[in-house]
């Protein structure tokens, strides 16, 4: 900790919401604010055509023009002395999201109470009582074949199923 490549060590705002975007764990966000592709792009060339900006204005500090480089960064990072050039720093080995799909929070759940989703990790949350729509949540949860919830203490997540009904 405090040392060059020690690590995401969010000192500012809020932790849990800052680290979610700097260690990447929300779908459309790499760590580093970097944007996830979806399937359609299909190379480092056309990412970083794609989500770098180009400013006009020469007073602008424009400091994503950077981009490429963050993005080579991340990806040596990932995959060490397997990121090369000739590789496209292993941009392919990474997943994409699904063009025109959406994987927030509540499309998710939504999916979920529609029954297209049978299983469920829960880790570090308690959506039974978090969520936009409680009730909702709660009756996707049910149509679940089966949840796995990791956490220290019970919660409402874990032990809806004691609920009514």
């Amino acid at each position: 900790m405090g040392i060059a490549g020690g690590g995401v060590n969010a000192l500012r705002g809020e932790s849990n919401v800052q680290g979610s975007t700097d260690a990447g764990l929300l779908f459309h966000i790499w760590p580093g604010y970097l944007p996830v592709p979806t399937a359609s792009v299909t190379s480092l060339e056309e990412y970083n055509k794609k989500f770098t900006p180009v400013s006009k204005d020469p007073l602008s500090a424009n400091w994503w023009q950077n981009r490429p480089k963050y993005v080579a960064s991340f990806l040596k990072a990932m995959f060490g002395d397997a990121a090369k050039p000739e590789n496209q720093f292993g941009y392919g080995w990474l997943p994409k999201l699904e063009d025109g799909k959406a994987y927030s929070w509540l499309d998710l759940f939504d999916t979920m109470y529609k029954g297209s989703i049978k299983g469920f990790f829960s880790w570090g949350q308690n959506p039974a009582c978090s969520g936009a729509n409680s009730n909702k949540t709660r009756q996707a949860l049910a149509k679940l074949d089966w949840m796995v919830v990791v956490n220290l203490f019970d919660n409402e997540t874990a032990s809806f199923w004691k609920g009514p009904g």
